[in-house]
């Protein structure tokens, strides 16, 4: 690692979001319309500045392939599969190498303010459960019910869906856990170097 300890890049204040449920592709259909809807929002978490930039006009013309490909179904599945598979193998190093990195929370309850969304979502279900993600879909009174702290009256709650299989953690403690239990077996880990080129 270039870096003087572990996890001082991107782990260092990641959310440590371990969700299934939530992976795919970023160039989607949805992605598309949600981002066309929402781009003049103050808030929005997407912004582009249209240049007369040949790369960029590229890069825009293979997302858009990217996004309406026939094969965007079966990107999704791969990396929904690959998430769940490495959520399965992280629980088995956290038993076989006893790391100890503040606990990890499980579930993941997405709320939805408008039916248009909570549809969307609840057509997605079965698709998920297809691929062996744990999702149930919970109305408002249920909703109140699982998490009876939350100001519920000051939300307009449609629906909402709970994967169960999801989970988050501390991912910049994870990696100090897991340097040290690296350390105690015995292996070299280098820091303070830069790797320019793999032979």
């Amino acid at each position: 690692d270039r870096n003087a300890q572990p996890a001082q890049g991107t782990s260092y204040a990641n959310a440590g979001s371990m969700t299934a449920s939530r992976a795919g592709p970023w160039a989607s259909p949805r992605a598309i319309a949600k981002t066309l809807k929402g781009y003049f929002d103050q808030d929005s978490p997407f912004k582009l500045k249209l240049q007369p930039d040949p790369q960029q006009w590229r890069w825009l013309t293979g997302f858009l392939q990217s996004a309406y490909s026939e094969h965007a179904s079966a990107k999704r599945s791969a990396m929904i599969t690959l998430a769940r598979d490495s959520i399965l193998e992280r629980r088995l190093l956290d038993q076989e190498l006893q790391l100890d990195y503040g606990g990890v929370y499980p579930g993941l309850l997405s709320v939805y303010e408008k039916a248009e969304d909570f549809d969307a979502a609840a057509s997605d279900v079965e698709y998920l459960r297809r691929l062996g993600i744990t999702v149930q879909l919970l109305n408002s009174v249920e909703c109140a019910k699982l998490i009876p702290s939350a100001s519920w009256s000051n939300w307009s709650v449609v629906g909402a869906t709970l994967t169960t299989d999801d989970e988050t953690g501390d991912c910049h403690r994870f990696c100090h856990a897991l340097d040290t239990a690296l350390a105690a077996m015995g292996i070299e880990r280098r820091y303070g170097e830069e790797v320019l080129q793999l032979d």
